[in-house]
């Protein structure tokens, strides 16, 4: 009659264990996303521009082949130049939300 009788009543103290840390963890990851986020007072928009005071702005060509690859045409290439050997090169692309599924369709080639 000394047998282990843990078991019978419903497993070891192991398996509560491993139970109770895998809560923990559903638990602890729901907090993670949930307790404590603020929402957000003011956000931010970017866009690109071509005037920088003190640079000079020239636009590069993109390829057509670029542009389909992209799949849009607002498109911002180019240099800015500055006094002396200042230079920035960019690049500025902006995909309209409705053309999420072209995006994401496969290209035959």
């Amino acid at each position: 009659m000394s047998a282990d009788t843990s078991t019978a009543r419903g497993g070891s103290a192991a398996s509560w264990i491993i139970s109770a840390v895998f809560l923990g963890a559903i638990a602890a990851s729901w907090a993670w996303f949930h307790v404590g986020v603020k929402p957000r007072e003011k956000s931010y928009v970017l866009r690109s521009r071509e005037v920088v005071p003190g640079y000079k702005f020239k636009a590069l060509p993109v390829g057509d082949q670029a542009i389909e690859i992209l799949a849009t045409t607002n498109l911002v290439n180019g240099v800015f130049e500055g006094a002396g050997e200042d230079r920035f090169i960019v690049f500025a692309a902006d995909w309209a939300a409705k053309a999420q599924a072209l995006l994401d369709a496969p290209r035959l080639n």
